[in-house]
């Protein structure tokens, strides 16, 4: 048997969302040019992940930043814990061919705490891999 809503006199649910005093710190966050926000489910530990190919390896800057806290790795290489954003050269961990960025985040110990929005990117000459919808994303 299904339910559905004739009128609007039928509706009787609320939206599910987080306090406006929570989502407005997202809100205020200044993008990183280049970058767009990408973001998993909320009130979820989350682990992005995207793989490039570098021909060469050149400085390279990296460029990240949470509405909460997040781990940077590269390659395998813990790069940056419990940080809110990281501006820094990662060209030590890049290397010719494949490479990979991961990221996690989620929620604190705390309930008011969760992670909602991410942007970066990781520069080296005139190769930019910046957050877009094109990162793997799973939850643990």
């Amino acid at each position: 048997m299904g339910y559905s809503v004739v009128t609007k006199e039928d509706w009787a649910g609320g939206w599910i969302s987080a306090p406006d005093s929570l989502l407005a710190t997202a809100e205020t966050l200044p993008l990183i040019p280049g970058t767009v926000w990408i973001w998993p489910q909320f009130m979820a530990r989350v682990h992005l992940r995207k793989t490039f190919t570098l021909d060469q390896v050149l400085p390279a800057q990296a460029d990240f930043l949470c509405d909460n806290r997040f781990e940077l790795y590269i390659n395998g290489t813990l790069e940056a814990e419990n940080v809110r954003e990281f501006h820094g050269d990662v060209t030590r961990y890049l290397r010719e061919g494949e490479n990979r960025i991961n990221i996690r985040a989620g929620q604190t110990d705390s309930f008011a705490y969760f992670t909602s929005a991410l942007c970066g990117k990781i520069t080296a000459g005139d190769t930019v891999i910046a957050t877009d919808r094109t990162w793997e994303s799973y939850l643990s």
